[in-house]
């Protein structure tokens, strides 16, 4: 019996930002065109993301809220625990991608296990149908310590690349943002099987 949808716990995991007590310094992550850091973009996105499946009356949890706080996790181990203590249902990993050549561009999206790859592939889908970017594909990486939980679907989302001019035109603004952050929703909800409200605000 499948429970009811207030009872699903997904859990996103905003890319990087964790801090490192040993040197005294934040993981920001790539650092895209004009000084952009992925840590920055994937929070906000992430943050809209959860408002949206909240709306939808899901209950969300984030293994970080803010940037640059030195309870945000660094290593990945913490990570992954913090996200397993939330007993999620569903796991997204939220990052962006860089490259040295500003020629790369696209999203691609990850997924370790077998029970992930539909998850990762509706997710895919719906945020390249609301942004319209190149499609690099679904792929499997067995490396990814963040989709190591065995007990639930999880899968990590690359959301274009910053140091593309084309990409980084959509993750550098708020509307933008609210536009990847609606196609990520959309894909969460739909493998939910859950009716998707309207997206327009």
């Amino acid at each position: 019996m499948t429970p009811p949808k207030e009872q699903y716990v997904v859990v996103l995991d905003p890319g990087h930002g964790g801090y490192n007590p040993g040197n005294g310094m934040y993981n920001m992550g790539a650092i895209g065109l004009n000084g952009i850091y992925e840590s920055e973009v994937v929070l906000d996105i992430s943050l809209k993301v959860a408002d949206i499946l909240r709306s939808n009356g899901v209950t969300v949890q984030l293994t970080r809220t803010r940037e640059k706080d030195k309870s945000n996790p660094y290593d990945l181990e913490d990570r992954l625990r913090l996200a397993e203590n939330f007993k999620p249902n569903f796991l997204l990993s939220i990052h962006a991608n860089s490259f040295t050549s500003s020629t790369a561009n696209g999203v691609e999206t990850y997924w370790r296990t077998s029970q992930s790859k539909w998850f990762a592939t509706t997710v895919h889908n719906a945020y390249l149908k609301q942004v319209q970017l190149r499609d690099r594909g679904v792929k499997q990486d067995t490396t990814l310590f963040i989709l190591k939980g065995q007990s639930y679907p999880s899968a990590m989302i690359e959301v274009g690349f910053i140091t593309n001019p084309e990409d980084y035109a959509l993750l550098s603004t708020p509307e933008g943002r609210t536009k990847a952050a609606q196609g990520i929703a959309k894909g969460i909800l739909q493998f939910m099987g859950i009716d998707v409200k309207p997206l327009d605000h």
